[in-house]
């Protein structure tokens, strides 16, 4: 095998297409150990600011080979887009010409009917075609999912790079979990099952898959979103009766719905990932290869594993761990009423500066917005606000501080941005969810693990939000006791993160 070599031959970064006008350091290294592997996935860990989405974009732009880059948001596509990637969003995203009140997502092509724009002219086909024939192209996980393993128009790639890596078998399980809505079943001539354990929904799905396809049209013909739903209604019954392993499922009913979720995504990368590509790029700032890759039904030992240091100075980014207030189900008004009043104490440590407050659910980031001593500094969101509030945020001068237990990744809050962060609660994965109990009955070594290893990897996310440069600084606190716990498995944090970490 011939071996790339990058460094010391004065590849300039505008030799392959990007803007900017020099390396970081350890890129090219790091570029130059990917291509000459012999292994077919490569995982990387590495902090903020050193600059992963230009490094894993380097082999295929040399290589001039076939590369598809997969991210968890429309922002981190953004961020690919302006280093002159195609990006395709899904079809929400864009205008049904034929149409002025629906988007692409509701465009009569969805029910098979002709358009005139499908040939040329729609913004999303349009778009589709220039991303399938480009060299470099941007997609999210679930878009590609479903698009590379329906049409197959996205797969036999070169390289697939998965941007926060870790998050993949999230991804896949939010991806290929099955919503029934029961209301709907009466429109498309389907009887609600009485019995709605998850082998009787199988049952059911099997028995009604035929006279959900004798639908009655409504009598408009340009009634396009009954029909998309009653397609998308059909979708999910074939689905739920292609599962011929319950046991590997589990089912919520709530809101008059059932919701069926995979316990484990090994068999669904099997199926929906490896395929498509020959070789895969995995990177994060929480990318544990020993944590994500089994969950892929991957063995750690068939990747190239590899971390990287942090090159901003850990004075700039101290972590400090408060120790002694434990949050839990326990936890009682005592206990919130000193919460509050230490996250009062710190926000006094920064009267001018901006900050971020992570508070891992609603009901805390309410609590605290309801008994701050320093309410006129506070901002919180919903759900359905939070990216508005986010930007509004941003453009603000004073020195408010924003409350969310929802900013934990794929944000960046630079320089005066955010100068201090307070982790408030340690963000650990809620054990009321039926995938979780479901897994710790199966497997309670295996669950534990990943339990322990999904709260590390949102705790170092959190820490990563408002450190972006060598010259940024920020100072994260740590006020929920539990950190401490964590802190017992040091090996599972990453060596920027123990490195920077101060006992108060």
């Amino acid at each position: 095998m011939i071996k790339a070599q990058l460094t010391g031959i004065n590849l300039k970064p505008a030799d392959i297409g990007f803007d900017f006008q020099s390396w970081r350091p350890g890129q090219l290294e790091i570029a130059e150990r990917m291509l000459n592997t012999e292994k077919d996935i490569i995982t990387l860990s590495a902090p903020t600011g050193f600059g992963k989405s230009v490094a894993v974009q380097i082999p295929g732009r040399l290589t001039l080979q076939r590369q598809l880059i997969l991210t968890r948001t429309k922002q981190l596509q953004t961020q690919y887009e302006r280093d002159g990637i195609i990006a395709l969003y899904g079809r929400d995203n864009y205008a049904c010409l034929n149409h002025k009140n629906y988007t692409a997502a509701q465009g009569v092509c969805r029910i098979g009917q002709p358009c005139r724009f499908f040939s040329e002219g729609c913004e999303y086909f349009d778009q589709k075609k220039i991303a399938i024939a480009s060299q470099e192209a941007t997609l999210n996980y679930s878009y590609f999912f479903l698009e590379a393993n329906g049409p197959g128009q996205f797969t036999n790639y070169d390289w697939i790079v998965c941007d926060e890596g870790h998050s993949v078998p999230e991804e896949l399980s939010k991806t290929f979990s099955i919503r029934i809505y029961f209301p709907d079943c009466r429109s498309f001539n389907v009887k609600v099952p009485r019995d709605k354990s998850l082998e009787s929904l199988i049952h059911w799905a099997r028995s009604n898959i035929m006279k959900a396809r004798k639908r009655v049209w409504p009598t408009d013909p340009t009634d396009a979103r009954f029909r998309i739903r009653a397609i998308e209604f059909e979708r999910r019954l074939e689905l739920l009766s292609m599962i011929d392993e319950s046991e590997r499922w589990v089912v919520d009913l709530a809101d008059q719905s059932a919701i069926i979720r995979p316990i484990w995504p090994e068999t669904l990368a099997g199926i929906n990932l490896w395929p498509h590509s020959k070789k895969f790029i995995f990177c994060s700032a929480t990318m544990n290869p020993a944590y994500t890759l089994p969950m892929l039904g991957v063995n750690p030992d068939r990747a190239e594993n590899i971390e990287i240091d942090s090159t901003f100075p850990k004075e700039y980014r101290p972590i400090y761990i408060l120790g002694q207030l434990y949050l839990n189900h326990k936890s009682d008004e005592n206990v919130y009423r000193t919460w509050v009043k230490q996250i009062d104490d710190i926000l006094a440590l920064y009267p001018s500066h901006k900050g971020l407050i992570h508070t891992g659910n609603y009901q805390l980031a309410n609590l605290l917005l309801l008994n701050s001593r320093n309410p006129h500094r506070l901002i919180g969101h919903t759900a359905e606000t939070r990216q508005i509030t986010l930007e509004r945020f941003k453009q603000m001068d004073t020195n408010k501080v924003l409350v969310s237990p929802a900013l934990t990744e794929g944000v960046d809050l630079p320089y005066d941005l955010c100068r201090f962060q307070i982790i408030a609660k340690v963000p650990y994965p809620n054990m009321l969810d039926k995938v979780w109990q479901a897994r710790f009955a199966q497997d309670k070594n295996r669950a534990g693990r990943i339990y322990t290893q999904a709260t590390i990897d949102q705790v170092v996310q959190a820490t990563g939000r408002g450190m972006r440069a060598e010259d940024d600084y920020c100072e994260t606190w740590i006020i929920d006791a539990n950190i401490r716990r964590l802190l017992q498995y040091t090996a599972e944090f990453p060596r920027f993160f123990r490195e920077a970490v101060r006992l108060v």
